[in-house]
Parts: C-alpha cells; structure tokens; sequence
C-alpha cells in the first residue's frame, strides 16, 4: 500500500474512492487507473475498476472468496 496524500485521504471520505496511480500489467492494453478505497472488513486497500459498471472490489475480500470456494468444492 502506498502513502497516501491528506488529499486523496479526504476524497476517500468524501467520494468513497482517490485515484492514486496508472498501472500496466501484463496482458493489458494499456495503463489503468488504480484506486484507494475504504473496505468495511479490510480497511483502505487499493484495486483498478472491474466490470462495465467500473465497481471497485477488495482484492483481499475476492481472495478470501475465491478461496472459501476451492476449499468446499
């Protein structure tokens, strides 16, 4: 997790969300922009936008998710 700004720390507060890079990784077309965002469980944590409707979801929530299922399947 990267340190923060006070600013991106009160636009957590307020809108939810901060943008705090652009990453590329392999097999993307380009950088996306990654997020800091509060998880209710997990705290701040930071993820790139998913689906059409662009939500954010905790990587350590869909971890936890994940492995919940391979373990009662």
């Amino acid at each position: 997790m990267r340190k923060l700004s006070t600013l991106q720390k009160i636009l957590i507060r307020v809108r939810g969300y901060a943008l705090v890079d652009h990453e590329q990784r392999d097999g993307w077309r380009e950088p996306h922009p990654i997020y800091a965002f509060r998880c209710p469980k997990h705290g701040i944590v930071e993820s790139y936008t998913h689906g059409h409707k662009q939500r954010l979801d905790c990587p350590l929530c869909v971890k936890e998710l994940t492995k919940g299922e391979v373990e009662t399947h």
